[in-house]
């Protein structure tokens, strides 16, 4: 049987009602039991000062709706938690991403084949998405001028083994002569000057290291490194990775809304993981999948 609020549960509840809010100090034991609150250091104390600024942002972030998210997004606001709180928000990292396609025992044209439909089903499943998330994304991705089709073929080829094309130069048949094709569209969505200057500085590197990108979305172990760097992470390395996130966002702010919050959570991921180990955002391409056709 569950226990009672505690006294230091009621007095938050209390302290938040005077300031406007809402909760109960069943709810206030709910977000303690998560992860979301830090729990008073014995039985006899209060909450630290300041807590019920924690609670007002996980009510505003949609606590009894949605606490998992909930917590995640307060997390990125800045404030304390428990690794456990930010584990339990997040779940399985691995589910960040599908399965990869399993190749064993096909032949090259059969692989080639169930990559492709893997991916046409993938890109159609989030083409065709009426969940208010995935329009949310959609719309988006449409404000920097991409098409979510190309965006949803090129993830899902890569995730299901295979690297799109990265194509650098176009023929221009009124001239005859070759273009420097438009940036593609991974740093049009991004929208970051430095990003585009460097598109047209060094294209074939930029090129490469979307490529690359890609070649590690395809890894079919990348769910298990992710796993373990969430099972393992300590409060430090999260508030680490959480800071590279921050960081991140405040270069691109039209990726920190609500609507991005996948994105959000999937950078935090691998940011966490390059923190841990278990991803080197720097590794060879030997120790990475297999490239081989």
């Amino acid at each position: 049987m569950r226990r009672d609020p505690s006294r230091a549960d009621v007095r938050l509840a209390e302290v938040c009602q005077g300031r406007g809010l809402n909760v109960s100090a069943r709810v206030i034991q709910s977000m303690k039991e998560r992860g979301a609150l830090q729990a008073p250091g014995s039985k006899v104390d209060l909450y630290p000062k300041g807590t019920e600024k924690i609670v007002d942002s996980l009510v505003r972030n949609g606590w009894q709706r949605k606490a998992m998210q909930a917590t995640f997004m307060t997390f990125m606001d800045g404030y304390p938690f428990t690794a456990k709180g930010v584990r339990w928000s997040l779940g399985k990292a691995s589910n960040i991403l599908p399965p990869a396609v399993s190749t064993s025992g096909m032949s090259a044209g059969e692989i080639d084949l169930a990559r492709e439909r893997q991916a046409e089903e993938l890109m159609e499943g989030v083409i065709r998405s009426r969940h208010p998330k995935q329009i949310a994304l959609r719309k988006t991705v449409r404000r920097q001028g991409v098409d979510p089709a190309v965006v949803a073929y090129d993830l899902a080829l890569a995730i299901s083994g295979d690297v799109p094309p990265v194509e650098v130069e176009r023929y221009e048949p009124t001239t005859d002569e070759t273009v420097l094709e438009e940036a593609p569209w991974l740093l049009r969505f991004a929208g970051h000057p430095d990003l585009l200057e460097e598109w047209h500085r060094d294209p074939q590197k930029v090129s490469r290291e979307i490529q690359d990108l890609y070649r590690r979305l395809g890894d079919p172990s990348l769910g298990d490194r992710l796993d373990d760097a969430l099972q393992h992470a300590t409060e430090e390395q999260m508030a680490t990775a959480r800071a590279e996130v921050r960081e991140m966002l405040g270069a691109l702010p039209h990726m920190a809304g609500a609507d991005s919050v996948f994105g959000i959570a999937g950078a935090f991921i691998m940011a966490l993981a390059r923190q841990v180990g278990t991803v080197d955002w720097e590794w060879e391409s030997s120790s990475g999948p297999d490239q081989t056709d």
